[in-house]
């Protein structure tokens, strides 16, 4: 029996809907519940006969004990988590209560008994493949983190841990062929990584691991220069990014090589899947080695399509990979780049690059795990940085399997994953704080494939948090706790309306004109109007709590909250809050994926704004965001016309700007342009600014798709 019936009273009630992953179904039963207490064992009912899901569980309470049933014991594994979240955030609340009141101890206030209702309880993923990545290469780990972080996976109820083990800048697995592969390098022994399998699958989840290949392979021949095509001498990269040297497919000792590998990989772990990367491998030293040109030739492979004959060349090499993992039963698993060289029929793929790679993959009749990087890489600033509620929320809106989809293709979408490269992860504390709670919302799309409810999940996000401060793991973001802002523009009304929220409904007070909030300042209770220049200060401020500072500085000009028509289309994955954004008065960061920027993608930024009368305007400022590195580049020239009628329109201004060049390869930063004109009398104002379709020769993916990034549209 899992715990003792106790006959106090006490006032805890344990609230089955606060738990992440959220359950199917909660349902209550007659009876007034019952007392148990936290220190005997569960109780399960384990059997393959059950009609229940092979990772689900149902959970029944009552008058005598609380039961566990499944149809295996992954499924009990997670109904017990599920048991053990709730216990400890109710012990989590029964502490703070304590602490404010020792007397309520007299009450039956206690850290060990609870009221549990009568219920039955039925939950299951919807999801076969719950992942979450850690990358050790870049920046390495303990041994000890390692099994940290897979106990919060189990906490979570994730069933695969994608180990990635290899890059440029590390090799971490001890390879005994190959000892100078890990020679000077901090790594993971045969014998670690044989103690983090089994560590990992008491806790029913699947080590995955990734040897990264054929690019991405620097520490390799770093090691072993007669892996490369040009002989080396290599060293591992000081920086990161994306690296011309890759592996000389055309040689047969790198086939060896990769295959002796693979055989000590799969020796070491258990896994159907192995993951081989395939991701960001350029073509340049295959063009340029005799080898691999020989090679080419003496296999006919050729160009096909928009596939070059390297193209085809990594597609070749990639099949072979799989063949051989086929004859020892395993699977292949890359990064959606194989998409680009022809990927091997049967290949898993990991859609990284957006959501619309998986879909594409999935209708071409691959499995895939949706991993796009706008929602699922917690490591990525573009996410991290949107502040608040925002970032876990915008993980949480992943839509895996869009309705929109053939039946086929949305049964080949099994899985989601998130992902942490350590990049500009040098801890296992700032490795913590990536991952809680964002890990939550991840999960519950494992949990919840389809429809997930935002408000819902945010309430149930405070009681995880109780939950990590009880297990220990108080790294976490604390963001969460903070106030975000949810500007909406109505340009009908001509003004935004700006909805604060924050964990749990705490109190929040607020003042326009840039002072410190305190308990006297107004208390919000619903949506703030704007319609002229402001700087909201929000805070919440109470005797028991408080949050940082939430500033949001709204400048208004002749534009503002004014109609807006693009005229041109915006690069589909970073439209965001649509032609709107240029309108509503708000500032975008250095970051241009910080969803207050709209980005166009080898086409002219081309948009009309009605000003709703005739007013007198001589200036037209537009704010681009660079990131030549990103491929984000500047505008080339701007042209700005005016009109009375919205149908014949007048140039007032037009202008060239020199091109961005070589020397600007590492440039990021704001650069805001004026375009001054004679004062002109004008209802509409149509703005065209110039971008290059494609990337210069010497940008790194010369030929490429140019980006120019722009917030704010302002006109006086």
């Amino acid at each position: 029996m899992l715990l003792a019936i106790c006959q106090a009273e006490a006032q805890l009630t344990i609230n089955y809907e606060s738990v992440l992953p959220s359950s199917q179904r909660v349902e209550l039963l007659e009876g007034a519940g019952h007392i148990y207490h936290w220190h005997e064992a569960l109780n399960f009912d384990v059997n393959p006969v059950y009609h229940i899901a092979p990772e689900g569980f149902d959970i029944y309470v009552d008058k005598d004990l609380i039961t566990v049933r499944a149809s295996s014991t992954a499924g009990a594994f997670y109904g017990e988590q599920m048991i053990r979240k709730l216990v400890l955030a109710a012990q989590m609340k029964a502490r703070l209560m304590l602490a404010e009141n020792p007397s309520a101890i007299n009450n039956g206030i206690s850290e060990y008994q609870f009221l549990f209702p009568a219920a039955h309880i039925e939950s299951s993923p919807a999801l076969r493949w719950r992942g979450m990545m850690l990358d050790v290469a870049r920046h390495t780990f303990p041994l000890d983190y390692i099994k940290k972080f897979i106990d919060q996976l189990a906490l979570h109820q994730m069933n695969v841990f994608h180990w990635h083990l290899t890059d440029d800048q590390g090799w971490r697995m001890e390879v005994k062929r190959y000892p100078k592969l890990t020679a000077g390098q901090e790594h993971f022994t045969q014998d670690e990584i044989r103690e983090v399998v089994e560590y990992a699958r008491q806790r029913h989840i699947t080590v995955v691991p990734e040897i990264d290949m054929p690019g991405h392979m620097m520490a390799a021949l770093a090691a072993y220069p007669e892996l490369g095509c040009t002989g080396g001498p290599y060293e591992l990269p000081k920086g990161y990014g994306v690296f011309d040297d890759v592996l000389c497919v055309g040689q047969p000792k790198v086939m060896e090589f990769v295959k002796n590998v693979l055989t000590e990989v799969m020796e070491l772990f258990p896994s159907e899947y192995i993951h081989v990367g395939g991701d960001e491998c350029p073509r340049v030293r295959w063009q340029q080695c005799p080898r691999c040109q020989s090679f080419i030739s003496a296999h006919h492979i050729e160009a096909k399509g928009k596939l070059s004959k390297e193209d085809c060349l990594q597609g070749y090499f990639m099949n072979e990979v799989q063949k051989f993992l086929q004859q020892h039963n395993r699977r292949m698993i890359g990064w959606d780049e194989m998409m680009d060289s022809n990927a091997p029929k049967g290949a898993t793929l990991m859609a990284w690059r957006g959501d619309r790679n998986g879909y594409e993959a999935a209708e071409a009749g691959h499995d895939v795990i949706m991993t796009p990087v706008g929602y699922t890489y917690l490591s990525n600033r573009g996410l991290y940085r949107l502040g608040g509620d925002r970032s876990i929320k915008k993980a949480l809106s992943l839509n895996v399997r869009p309705d929109s989809l053939s039946v086929e293709a949305r049964n080949h979408l099994f899985g989601v994953q998130g992902c942490i490269w350590t990049e500009r992860v040098e801890t296992p504390e700032r490795c913590e704080w990536l991952l809680l709670p964002r890990l939550s919302a991840i999960a519950e799309v494992g949990w919840h494939a389809d429809k997930r409810d935002a408000d819902a999940f945010m309430q149930r996000v405070y009681d995880m948090l109780l939950v990590y401060d009880a297990i220990g793991a108080r790294n976490y973001s604390r963001d969460v706790y903070n106030i975000t802002p949810y500007p909406k523009v109505d340009l009908k009304q001509g003004e935004m309306r700006i909805e604060l929220k924050t964990l749990n409904n705490r109190p929040i007070h607020y003042t326009l004109d840039g002072q410190k909030p305190t308990t006297s300042s107004p208390l919000y209770t619903g949506p703030i109007s704007v319609q002229e220049t402001v700087d909201l200060q929000a805070q919440v401020v109470s005797q028991a709590d408080s949050s940082d500072i939430c500033q949001l500085q709204v400048d208004v000009n002749k534009a503002t909250f004014c109609p807006i028509t693009f005229n041109s289309t915006p690069w589909r994955t970073h439209t965001y809050g649509g032609a709107p954004l240029l309108v509503n008065g708000l500032h975008g960061t250095t970051d241009f994926a910080d969803e207050a920027w709209v980005g166009f993608g080898g086409n002219n930024v081309d948009l009309t704004i009605d000003l709703r009368e005739a007013k007198e305007i001589s200036t037209v400022g537009i704010t681009s965001c660079i990131a030549v590195s990103s491929a984000v580049m500047d505008f080339i020239g701007f042209r700005v016309m005016v009109s009375d009628d919205g149908e014949k329109f007048t140039e007032v201004y037009s202008n060239d700007i020199p091109a961005l060049g070589e020397k600007d390869a590492n440039l990021s930063e704001l650069r805001r342009h004026e375009c001054k004109f004679s004062p002109v009398s004008a209802r509409f104002v149509r703005i065209v600014g110039f971008n290059n379709p494609r990337l210069p020769a010497w940008h790194k993916w010369a030929g490429s798709t140019c980006f120019v990034f722009l917030d704010e549209v302002e006109i006086e």
